[in-house]
């Protein structure tokens, strides 16, 4: 992890911290950072009751390896990092939420961050600048092949949890079942694109496409897109839209002509080391996907720039309408 504590000329001050993402992270879920002085140490020493002061991130995009949460901070909490940084024993603890709802800690230390921020700042090169760019989005350059690049379908029971099973609780059981859980069926319809021509460490992964129906839930939509050559915006999230087989993208701006079969915003749900992923309702698309022709995936890197991933309808029909035994 690193930490970058930003001061401007109008008091404005901004924590950003850029985490790894080796066990995946939520995007949703932000991060905390808390505040812990000499006598919250002291108190935590003797297992006593602490109340640390805290502030609130939002993460802001992602690279290959790492994601960047910042955010500005109140005046009382920046003056009180400095100050405890002076102190002397004083450190930041960051948390964030891996996908499985585990909390994640880092550990920041502050010391000689009051000196460094009032000394000369240093020019150094920006961290993650690309000697090599590589747009993995422009098919004259990526040659799509495989016997992935096809829509399957596959379903499996799984555990819901938070609900008592109630099949499973009859009569005499008693308490012995009242920590089992519901089961229910869950079918993926997903698509793996894939590549014969693409730098490591990709591996040949361009992004893939899923939707998910869990009985008795309305489907929805996830993307995985690549974050390897490109950073990507996570505030800004992406689209999909269904494109029927005669109509194409407008030029150049990532967005569907007008008469689009369908269309969703989807939000940045997890990202990992390999993908990060975006999410939304996908009742609006199922229709017009089973009519075939093309799903167009816009997202954005740091620059705001589009871009796109396309994942051919062809089978998505035969692959949906599997019929599925419990």
């Amino acid at each position: 992890m690193r930490a970058q504590f930003h001061a401007s000329s109008s008091s404005q001050k901004v924590l950003e911290l850029h985490v790894t993402k080796k066990a995946g992270l939520r995007m949703s879920a932000g991060m905390r950072v808390f505040l812990y002085d000499r006598v919250s140490w002291e108190k935590m020493q003797k297992r006593e009751r602490i109340e640390p002061v805290s502030h609130d991130l939002s993460f802001t995009q992602c690279a290959a390896f790492y994601c960047t949460a910042s955010g500005e901070l109140e005046e009382k909490f920046a003056n009180a990092i400095l100050a405890e940084s002076v102190a002397g024993g004083a450190w930041i603890g960051a948390m964030a939420v891996a996908p499985s709802g585990q909390q994640i800690r880092f550990d920041i230390p502050l010391n000689g961050l009051a000196a460094a921020s009032t000394g000369q700042p240093v020019k150094r090169p920006v961290a993650g600048a690309r000697g090599v760019s590589f747009d993995f989005f422009e098919r004259r350059r990526v040659s799509i092949s495989g016997p992935l690049n096809t829509w399957a379908k596959t379903c499996d029971m799984v555990p819901v949890y938070g609900a008592p099973n109630s099949s499973a609780a009859t009569a005499g059981e008693g308490s012995k079942n009242q920590s089992a859980r519901a089961r229910r069926q869950l079918c993926l319809t997903q698509h793996l694109l894939t590549a014969n021509r693409v730098p490591a460490p990709s591996k040949g992964f361009v992004g893939s496409a899923a939707i998910h129906e869990m009985e008795g839930d309305a489907p929805w939509i996830m993307i995985r897109v690549p974050v390897l050559a490109d950073i990507v915006d996570i505030r800004k999230g992406g689209s999909v839209a269904v494109q029927k087989q005669d109509r194409a993208l407008k030029g150049g701006t990532g967005k569907p002509r007008q008469g689009a079969a369908a269309q969703e915003a989807l939000k940045y749900s997890v990202c990992d080391m390999s993908a990060c992923a975006l999410a939304g309702p996908a009742a609006s698309l199922l229709e017009p996907m089973k009519a075939g022709g093309t799903l167009i995936v816009t997202f954005f890197d740091s620059s705001k720039k589009p871009l796109k991933i396309e994942f051919p309808l062809a089978g998505f029909n035969e692959a949906i309408s599997v019929s599925t035994s419990k």
